[in-house]
């Protein structure tokens, strides 16, 4: 899609890629069932890490290493980053912060409420081992995004926080060791925000956020 002038997106030219390029698989062995898949990649390790929601052992937040042979991934054991009900859909992001050489998974659970959480994940040959989780006090967190800022060194995560009439808002994340803290909530829209994507342009130094105004016509 592309952006046009007006604020409205529309379709444009899409160049296919064969399907023999690639072989489909599905993720490891034992997952009863793999729901709303997230993936990043650890530059350190050359490993990817996939978080899911596994809706066969109660809805938990699990993650797993995964190695790129070619074509071919092949897992380590998963390990459950959260038990309880996890939600998947909107409530979890996962990005990967280059200078710590962590992975950092957020999510809301809906026993707590919503209420945002973050734990770092560190990577170990096929393994992965995840820090306490760290709260997020003030919101309750859902249509997440997280991306790395580059230059700043830190983690942008922005979401709909329900506990503020659904408005957008960003916090930023520094990660130490395998702990993590936040700074203060911004608000970057005072309106129901949805479907919120971000990136980052390294180029510019700066976090772009996108999003979907519920409560326009």
């Amino acid at each position: 899609v592309a952006l046009k002038s007006n604020g409205q997106v529309e379709a444009v030219s899409l160049t296919s890629v064969s399907s023999s390029t690639a072989s489909k698989q599905s993720l490891p062995s034992g997952a009863t069932s793999t729901d709303y898949p997230h993936v990043v990649y650890d530059t350190v390790n050359d490993k990817h890490v996939f978080c899911y929601e596994d809706s066969g052992n109660t809805n938990a937040l699990t993650a797993v290493v995964a190695t790129l042979s070619g074509t071919t991934f092949s897992f380590g054991t998963a390990v459950v980053v959260q038990t309880g009900h996890v939600d998947g859909y909107g409530g979890v992001a996962l990005t990967y912060d280059a200078s710590a050489g962590k992975v950092v998974v957020y999510y809301s659970r809906n026993s707590d409420g919503q209420t945002g959480k973050a734990r770092v994940g560190t990577v170990s040959g096929t393994s992965i081992s995840f820090g306490s989780a760290v709260t997020i006090s003030s919101t309750n967190a859902y249509d997440g995004v997280a991306v790395y800022d580059s230059l700043a060194q830190k983690i942008v995560w922005s979401f709909r926080n329900t506990v503020n009439s659904n408005y957008g808002t960003a916090v930023c994340a520094t990660i130490s060791g395998t702990s993590i803290s936040f700074g203060s909530l911004h608000v970057f829209q005072s309106v129901s925000a949805t479907y919120i994507g971000s990136a980052y342009n390294s180029n510019a130094g700066k976090t772009i956020t996108v999003y979907q105004n519920s409560t326009a016509n």
